[in-house]
């Protein structure tokens, strides 16, 4: 007699075939294929909320600095010794040391006094600290070295770098620009003030992959190499001075290469070739999230087959 407890004389254990097992795998297989694409979907819909939350903290932040700065916004940057006339000429040298609008935020969010004493001028991703607010989880790339991180850039007429010519005053008297009070700007809840970004190695060590402080080749005109804040009606929505656009329009997406001139294949893509401008990174690269100016997140489209936005020119050009 068989000592095992539940073996019958005459019954044989039963087993997979050759065939059921495949069958199984095939399943699995088939479960995995299907599976797989909707688990991506989710993932990259989550990373799209957490960026709309960080450009909601930033926004937080942004009006905390605005509160305390008599209703100015931040600038979006400013180099040491560079020209600053805003006054008109003939100027000064900015003294202090190089600074931008992530720099002045991280501030707000330490209430440590300066940027500078926070620890959080430069760092790497492993430990990116307050500026994980500004990074953008959809980015797989990664800085090499330490960095101002940033995946975001700020529109550039409204938080400036100080050092850009005010193309819309007389040339006997032009000055440079400088950041907006907020009370100042009509049409709040229409205007993009901070957005996705192009990454690309804005200057230093290789490796870099940031987003520029200021988007400063928002809207560049096709094959002239001119961007927004330098072409009529230089960002503002005076279309007298550009009778050919209106508000309805979509936003020139023409790359603003590193040197020579653009190419539209270019368009929408990380890197030299296309730096300084709105990134559509998100659901496979077809949407871009901005903060508002009156505080809420708006994600805007792009057409791969046209190259077009529904960011539309009303989205960017704001009353000088």
């Amino acid at each position: 007699m068989s000592n095992r407890p539940n073996s019958r004389p005459g019954r044989r254990d039963r087993a997979f075939t050759l065939v059921e097992l495949l069958v199984v795998i095939g399943i699995i297989a088939v479960l995995i294929g299907i599976l797989l694409p909707v688990l991506g979907r989710a993932r990259e819909h989550a990373n799209q909320i957490k960026c709309m939350a960080n450009l909601r903290s930033i926004g937080q932040a942004m009006m905390i600095y605005v509160n305390e700065n008599r209703g100015v916004l931040p600038y979006g940057f400013v180099s040491n010794n560079e020209l600053l006339k805003p006054d008109g000429p003939p100027g000064f040298n900015y003294p202090g040391e190089s600074s931008d609008w992530t720099t002045l935020l991280v501030s707000v969010m330490s209430r440590r006094g300066s940027g500078y004493n926070t620890g959080q001028q430069t760092v790497g991703t492993g430990a990116p600290g307050l500026r994980a607010t500004f990074m953008c989880p959809t980015v797989a790339m990664e800085p090499s070295v330490e960095s101002f991180i940033t995946h975001y850039s700020a529109h550039p007429r409204i938080l400036p770098d100080l050092g850009t010519t005010d193309w819309t005053t007389p040339l006997f008297s032009q000055t440079t620009l400088r950041a907006y009070k907020v009370a100042r700007i009509k049409r709040a809840t229409d205007i993009a003030v901070i957005f996705d970004a192009t990454l690309s190695n804005p200057s230093g060590p290789a490796g870099q992959w940031i987003a520029f402080a200021d988007a400063y080749a928002l809207n560049t005109k096709p094959n002239t190499g001119s961007v927004g804040t330098t072409v009529p009606p230089y960002l503002t929505d005076n279309y007298s001075l550009a009778s050919t656009q209106d508000q309805g329009q979509p936003i020139d997406l023409f790359p603003k290469p590193q040197s020579g001139t653009g190419n539209a294949a270019n368009i929408n893509t990380d890197g030299p070739a296309n730096q300084g401008t709105i990134r559509f990174r998100h659901a496979k690269d077809t949407i871009a999230n901005a903060l508002m100016l009156d505080g809420h997140v708006q994600s805007f489209n792009y057409n791969k087959q046209n190259q077009t936005t529904d960011l539309l020119r009303r989205n960017i050009y704001v009353n000088k």
